[in-house]
């Protein structure tokens, strides 16, 4: 999953469309990324969360709105360096003998009149119920995408309309709790509760176009399903295909066994006949193992790559330490 979009955006440079079965994780849309920024800054008034708020896209865009003079990005990064800020409290260090440095903090001055001008109510650190927050949480998503004409027909407009619509079915589900269920909380806080709520939700991809080059990425086990002539496999590592589970504190695989539910073996067998299940009814299929992850660790191949003659065992690990061009 995590190399999905990579694989997307190498594909969108070919002309071709990658579209993800899976569809889009509500977590990873604009709006909620934007709605992740403003608790994380509100919750601490970092001036590193200041930072993270302005970068996002949309609300950069809002800033600009306000006070088209302001450069949002260009000016955090230039008092960082002029002055290694923790908090951001709306009071900016300045030089008296330093012209361009005084400039710089009245140009912050501004750029926080801005923030606070978009943020509204949600400012008050005071604690609300949940319902007198979401007409807070409204107003900000109306003040920075009220304003756009938007295109179902484009796919980035097509995402933004359903996260928007899922972001307000889930306002008014929170809006509608009984006040004993709906805790009272600052306003990141509620915010947070509103993003777990609507965590794992995803927005399904909008359906391939006629003529346009299209290619479906599919899960793993959906992999054989597929009738396409040549698939690509990739995160083909240990630990993902096949997928063990250890230490878990209430169905151990021990535990599992004795209760005939899957367990690590049954996992691998399955995996196992996926994989010849491919190379048997495919022209072409190639496995890709990522030598590191995203967050830089170490991978190996999958076991299921030693599942063979024990004297091709050996010459496989070499090829693998290698590297080699051969698929």
């Amino acid at each position: 999953r995590e190399v999905a979009p990579y694989l997307q955006g190498v594909m969108d440079e070919c002309g071709v469309t990658a579209r993800d079965a899976a569809g889009t994780p509500i977590e990873r849309t604009r709006p909620a990324v934007l709605l992740d920024a403003v608790a994380r800054f509100l919750e601490g008034r970092r001036y590193a969360d200041l930072a993270k708020l302005v970068r996002h896209p949309d609300f950069e865009a809002a800033l600009r709105h306000e006070d088209e003079n302001l450069e949002p990005v260009d000016l955090v990064d230039r008092y960082h360096n002029a002055h290694l800020p923790w908090k951001a409290d709306g009071r900016w260090l300045a030089d008296p003998d330093d012209s361009p440095d005084k400039r710089l903090a009245a140009s912050m001055g501004r750029l926080w009149r801005a923030v606070r001008g978009l943020l509204g109510e949600l400012f008050d650190e005071g604690e609300h119920g949940a319902a007198a927050m979401v007409p807070k949480l409204r107003q900000l998503l109306q003040t920075v995408y009220g304003e756009r004409t938007l295109d179902p027909a484009v796919e980035s407009d097509r995402l933004l309309i359903s996260s928007l619509g899922r972001l307000g079915d889930a306002l008014a589900e929170l809006e509608n709790l009984p006040a004993p269920l709906a805790p009272a909380g600052r306003a990141a806080e509620t915010i947070s509760l509103l993003l777990r709520a609507m965590g794992g939700d995803g927005i399904p991809p909008g359906a391939a176009r006629s003529g346009e080059p299209t290619l479906e990425m599919l899960g793993w086990l959906e992999l054989a399903l597929d009738d396409a002539p040549a698939l690509v496999v990739t995160g083909f590592e240990d630990g993902r295909v096949p997928e063990s589970i250890h230490g878990d504190a209430y169905l151990p695989n021990r535990l599992r066994q004795s209760l005939g539910i899957v367990d690590n073996q049954k996992r691998l067998a399955r995996d196992l006949y996926a994989t010849e299940l491919l190379l048997q009814s495919r022209e072409r299929v190639a496995f890709i193992t990522g030598r590191r992850s995203a967050a830089g660790d170490p991978q190996v191949p999958s076991r299921i790559v030693f599942h063979c003659a024990e004297s091709e065992v050996v010459p496989r690990v070499k090829r693998f330490l290698e590297g080699s061009k051969r698929a």
